[in-house]
């Protein structure tokens, strides 16, 4: 049981970790001038101008998710819910600093509930509530030792580099900072184990299988793969049990498969939907061809978890000893995590979300009940604190990143004032040619669709770049230009100082254009479609 002081610690600890991520941003938007506007993104800035463009298709009428970054015809399909619904709350004009604030809103109750399931996870499995207080905080905030690899070879590591610096599914710290749809995720998915534990128990086991179910049905609305990790946590759950159970004590492990199997009965819509569209909507598979997140070398993984699962291993071996069955769900998860991150799939890195969690309760198991030597208590309160170092790393890298106003992070007040120039001209859904980089920019500011602006989403990526280069660069020729200004109906042209960086642009004497605006190094164009060929 969680006690009420227990549950007025955590509300003040939430608020204090909610700020202590928020800090940041406000610092960023403080930082803005007369020459910089702060984009209101401090890491991953391509997939984070995604989801306000998103939150804008929902602000001009949208209710399914068809991408614009791609000019590939879309049928639409229900996917980033949460982002198209919360853009039905903004109105033009200024919608990007609506949509902005509504997407933090949205970080603080996905971060409040995320925490809050981690505490009541945290307290099925440790009695002490000190520990409890510090494994909640350890597994939102805390990272693994994937950075000394860094250190030690100054960044020449011959590997993928620190998982803490760029994978949100292997620890806590990067969603809460950045990606509230995956926050909301893990926090039904362990809300969902938390009704499975519940059911274990004789009494109403149904019940809670119904509301484990419910959860993990909700998952689909923010990340319908999390659901997947669920099935595999409970197999592996099973397939342990069945392992250690004699024989004739089946129907116990019979009973807690039925339980497993409601729970995955009442998400699987979810699992279906998006394995029916994903192999069959042409776009969509096109996406998946070309969303990798591919798992890293196994020794990333050994950096970044291997001390801490050592530290966990004698309350691995005393939950084997103990064949007390809610606890197999430790190494139950670690289990899955290990089968999955390699499996044949694009998205291997999304199976290990959820691992840091049960390494982080195994460690303080062990300190709780085996760890009674003073120096291997030590140890262990050691390599709890230097999980702490890599939040306070990646902090000192965002700040960098904001002391001195710079793109990705800030945008040019030049670009905004073209911006806002271009708003005015564009109709929903007209299709604007540009540089990559300003591509992935521009649908988060105005309605309208890009050839090449996102890694997955647009699709052809590498051919579309190539035919962008030979749009702007001399590598061309008149019929050329007009004919892909046809092929992908496009509206407008627009020339910024990356377009000239990197292409120089060409344009024909002869193509229908207007010019509509011209400051400095930046110029829009707009198609004439009546004089157009």
């Amino acid at each position: 049981m969680v006690s009420k002081e227990e549950w007025r610690w955590l509300r003040i600890a939430g608020l204090l970790i909610i700020l202590f991520t928020t800090i940041p941003y406000l610092a960023g938007y403080f930082q803005q001038s007369d020459d910089w506007r702060f984009s209101g993104f401090l890491l991953g800035l391509e997939d984070g101008n995604s989801y306000i463009a998103k939150m804008l298709t929902g602000t001009y009428g949208s209710w399914l998710f068809r991408s614009p970054y791609s000019v590939m015809p879309q049928t639409g399909v229900v996917a980033f819910l949460p982002y198209i619904l919360l853009g039905k709350l903004a109105y033009p004009p200024e919608a990007h600093d609506q949509l902005v604030a509504l997407f933090h809103i949205f970080r603080f109750f996905a971060g409040g509930f995320l925490i809050w399931v981690t505490y009541l996870f945290c307290s099925k499995f440790i009695e002490k509530v000190v520990y409890r207080r510090l494994a909640s905080l350890m597994i939102l905030l805390g990272g693994g030792l994937g950075w000394t690899g860094l250190i030690l070879t100054g960044g020449n590591t011959g590997w993928g580099g620190s998982l803490e610096f760029y994978s949100p599914e292997a620890f806590g710290f990067l969603s809460l900072l950045g990606l509230p749809h995956l926050i909301m995720a893990r926090g039904l998915l362990l809300l969902g184990f938390v009704y499975f534990l519940k059911s274990l128990e004789k009494e109403k086991s149904w019940e809670n299988s119904v509301k484990g179910g419910i959860c993990w049905f909700f998952i689909g609305f923010f990340q319908p793969l999390t659901i997947v990790i669920g099935y595999g946590v409970l197999g592996c759950y099973l397939l342990i049990q069945l392992i250690l159970t004699e024989k004739q004590k089946w129907g116990s492990v019979l009973r807690y498969a039925g339980n497993g199997a409601i729970m995955a009965g009442i998400s699987s819509p979810w699992v279906l939907y998006n394995f029916l569209f994903f192999n069959s909507d042409p776009y969509l598979k096109a996406w998946y061809g070309q969303n990798i997140i591919s798992s890293p070398p196994v020794v990333d993984y050994l950096l970044s978890f291997g001390v801490f699962l050592v530290v966990g291993i004698p309350g691995l071996v005393q939950i084997f000893k103990m064949q007390s069955k809610k606890y197999f769900i430790l190494p139950a998860w670690i289990l899955c995590a290990g089968i999955l991150a390699y499996a044949p799939y694009n998205l291997q890195r999304r199976f290990i979300d959820g691992i840091w969690v049960a390494i982080v309760i195994l460690i303080f198991f062990s300190l709780e009940s085996i760890l009674r030597k003073p120096a291997s208590r030590l140890i262990a309160r050691v390599v709890i604190s230097l999980s702490f170092i890599s939040p306070i790393l990646i902090l000192m890298v965002v700040l960098m990143g904001i002391l001195k106003p710079a793109e990705p992070v800030f945008r040019s007040a030049n670009e905004i004032k073209m911006v806002n120039t271009l708003e005015k001209q564009v109709s929903p859904g007209d299709v604007i040619v540009s540089d990559y980089k300003t591509a992935n920019s521009l649908p988060a500011w105005i309605p309208v669709r890009v050839i090449a602006g996102h890694g997955p989403e647009s699709v052809n990526l590498k051919n579309e770049l190539s035919n962008i280069e030979r749009f702007f660069s001399d590598q061309n020729d008149e019929q050329w230009q007009r004919d892909f200004i046809k092929i992908n109906q496009i509206r407008f042209i627009v020339i910024t100082p990356e377009t000239t960086r990197l292409y120089g642009w060409h344009l024909a004497d002869g193509l229908p254009l207007q010019k509509i605006y011209d400051s400095g190094d930046y110029k829009v164009y707009r198609v004439e479609m009546n004089n157009a060929p």
